[in-house]
Parts: structure tokens; sequence; C-alpha cells
């Protein structure tokens, strides 16, 4: 992989120092809690739900106070869609078992969709659009992947990524 194409701001570093549920930095904000219901998949239709990058959930899980309420509003109404390669980052990150176990059932609680090949196929629509230059990493290019396929709205706060999504899978939050 060429240097510096990693993309995003999403570096394990990065991921530290969230403002769990249990902790004090800012203690008199609302814990993120995991949605109670399961969502059956849907079949192949279009989801017309929210993909959330990892900028995005880090906001949420630090509680801060502009991306809080509209995630929870999203999820407790089970409209994002889960990605795996997003929890991994996420979970690259947590610093304890507490961390992970948030992580760990916001990911067992949330709708997915599961697209056999999605990561090679990313990987050619990286290349062919030349991504990399862009400053735009191969997560990212499976995060629009899943856009592009399930018809879900992306929300990032990574300008390199925003500028590559179409305007029609933006999230405006």
């Amino acid at each position: 992989m060429p240097h510096g194409c990693r993309g995003g701001n999403h570096s394990p570093q990065r991921l530290g120092g969230y403002a769990w549920h249990q902790g004090t930095k800012q203690k008199n904000r609302a814990k993120p809690d995991p949605p109670k219901r399961r969502c059956a998949d849907p079949g192949n239709k279009p989801l017309g739900i929210i993909i959330l990058d990892t900028s995005i959930w880090i906001e949420h899980l630090r509680a801060n106070p502009t991306i809080f309420p509209k995630v929870r509003e999203l999820l407790e109404s089970l409209e994002v869609l889960a990605v795996e390669c997003v929890f991994g980052e996420l979970l690259q990150g947590a610093k304890s078992d507490a961390e992970r176990n948030i992580i760990l059932g916001f990911w067992e609680h949330s709708p997915k969709k599961r697209y056999e090949g999605i990561i090679i196929e990313a990987g050619i629509y990286s290349a062919g659009n030349k991504l990399c230059d862009k400053g735009v990493g191969l997560i990212d290019a499976v995060i629009l992947m899943h856009g592009m396929k399930s018809g879900s709205k992306i929300w990032t706060l990574d300008s390199k990524f925003s500028r590559i999504i179409p305007e029609e899978l933006k999230y405006a939050g």
C-alpha cells in the first residue's frame, strides 16, 4: 500500500479518549446505549437508512452534544446500517473491555446487510477512481460501496471522504 493511503482520521490513537458512560470528562451526558431490538434483514431491496462512518461513531461514543442526540434517535429507530469494517476500526481503538462491550452491543443490535466480495469491489472502485490519491483509504471505499449497494446515505465528518461521496448518498445530519 502506498504511504499515506490510509485516508481519513481514524487511527487507533484518535479512537482513544472516548467519554464513555463511566468517563469522568463528561459526567452529565447520557450514556450511549445500543438499541434494544433487532431488525430483520429486508432482503435485497434498498434499506434507505444511514451509514455512520467511524468519525461519527467516535463522536457519538464521546457523547458530543452536536452528534449524540441525532445518532441516538437514528439508533433507537433502527435507521443505522452497521458496516463491519467500521466496527473493526472502533474495536481496534477500544481501550478496555467495557469499551469493547459497548461497541459490540451496538454491532449486535444494529441492522446489517452483507455483500459477498464487497472489499474486492471496493478495491477495484478505489483503484479505478484513484481514491488513494485523494486521501481516501479502503475502509472508506468499503463504506461507500455499502452506501451505493444499499441506497443508504452516508454520514461522515471526514472532509476527504465527504468529497468523493456522490451528493445523493450524503447525509447532512
